[in-house]
């Protein structure tokens, strides 16, 4: 179950890195890509606090995990639009293709 719970969250913290360095690449002066960049690390610690607390049931975290990585490629998006960097082509179908996999294995487990 924790594997079950610390893989979304990896997977959340590292989209916030690739979201950064699109800003970095695109040469962005602008606070909000980055402040963007850095929630989804931020929120997948947050999600994974509890367990330092002992609560053995990850329920809620597994279900804020799926509805933010079944939501991310809606950042992807934004950003492309934000900051213009070009994105490969058919990036962003698979981005929804890829964040709704997992949202969905992530549902899951919340219910297993």
């Amino acid at each position: 179950m924790a594997a079950g719970c610390f893989y979304p969250a990896l997977i959340l913290s590292f989209l916030g890195g690739l979201w950064w360095m699109q800003a970095m690449v695109a040469g962005e002066q602008r606070w909000e890509p980055y402040v963007l960049a850095v929630v989804p690390s931020l929120a997948a610690w947050a999600l994974l606090l509890p367990w330092t607390l002992g609560w053995n049931w990850p329920r809620p975290q597994l279900l804020t995990l799926a509805l933010l990585l079944g939501l991310s490629p809606l950042v992807d998006y934004r950003l492309a639009k934000l900051i213009a960097v070009p994105v490969p082509v058919g990036w962003l179908r698979l981005r929804w293709v890829m964040a709704g996999g997992l949202s969905l294995l992530t549902l899951l487990l919340a219910f297993a």
